[in-house]
């Protein structure tokens, strides 16, 4: 309902995060997402910083209702892992710090509610914004760029405004990969999971990442079919030709963006089925479960799609 808060989500998947051009697309990410999809939010956040430090990692953050953000990067190999709060100086010294290859980074900014702590999720908070990057431990070139907000249409904007920063910032860090997948969506159940991963009995997020190229994670408003996917599926001209899609483009490494309809708003069931018959030859085989204790949307049509 327009008015309400909404959780937004967008991922992205990449198996090339030990080349040399990755950590300054994962900079580039992590220190302009927050601008790009929710700029009056961003620009309160520079008014408000730099913000304090933790006291304790246990303890309360602030007083309700104010605004408070960190960054943080974990490698242990340079023996990093403390949050640093938000700042033109904490931003830099994360950019530089994605050169050295680290094993997760967050940028983290949110309105504090009563008893918010943003390690626990959006759910806790006023308002919130998360960028993340995180890389399989056990496959280090196996990477996910995400981004999850929780705002008020005050800060975010109209549902048609919304849609458009959302599609163009990750179009835009698309562009720079060769992605196995990526979505602009309202239901992911976690993160790093898709609805479908979630859905589908024994289906894992890690599993799932890892045989990108191989199957489909899943299907989206915007979804982001990667090169060998869009050869199974007969090329650009197939998939344009299928009626699916409101916008179908080529992005420079052979990878597809496809976009259902024109805003989010409008994905209903009707447009739901037509993505997921175009897309039913290289989804996974499992007939999708819905999950009773999920409070959001789970926007999947329930069968398999090898029927």
């Amino acid at each position: 309902m327009e008015g309400e808060r909404k959780t937004m989500y967008a991922m992205l998947d990449v198996d090339t995060a030990g080349g040399a051009g990755f950590p300054e697309v994962s900079s580039d990410l992590l220190a302009h997402a927050v601008r790009a999809v929710a700029p009056v939010f961003w620009e309160s956040a520079m008014r408000a910083w730099p913000f304090a430090e933790r006291e304790n990692l246990g303890g309360p953050l602030g007083r309700p209702g104010t605004l408070w953000g960190e960054v943080y990067v974990w490698n242990p190999e340079r023996r990093l892992g403390d949050p640093r709060p938000l700042s033109p100086e904490s931003l830099e010294w994360m950019t530089r710090e994605l050169a050295e290859y680290p094993t997760s980074a967050e940028l983290r900014l949110c309105v504090l509610g009563a008893e918010a702590d943003p390690e626990l999720g959006p759910e806790l908070a006023e308002e919130f914004i998360r960028v993340s990057l995180s890389v399989d431990e056990d496959w280090p070139w196996v990477a996910q760029l995400q981004v999850v907000s929780t705002l008020s249409p005050e800060r975010e904007g109209d549902t048609a405004e919304r849609s458009r920063r959302w599609a163009d910032f990750l179009h835009a860090a698309a562009v720079k990969v060769d992605p196995t997948y990526g979505h602009v969506c309202d239901d992911q159940p976690t993160l790093g999971v898709t609805a479908l991963d979630g859905a589908i009995h024994g289906r894992t997020g890690r599993a799932s990442i890892r045989r990108g190229r191989e199957l489909l994670r899943g299907y989206s408003w915007v979804t982001v079919l990667p090169s060998e996917l869009v050869r199974t599926l007969g090329g650009v001209a197939a998939l344009e030709r299928s009626g699916a899609f409101f916008r179908v483009r080529e992005l420079p490494a052979g990878a597809v963006w496809l976009q259902a309809c024109e805003e989010l708003a409008d994905y209903d069931d009707e447009v739901m089925e037509r993505v997921f018959e175009a897309l039913a030859p290289v989804l996974p085989e499992g007939t999708p479960e819905a999950d009773p204790t999920l409070k959001g949307p789970q926007r999947l049509v329930w069968r398999s799609a090898r029927r």
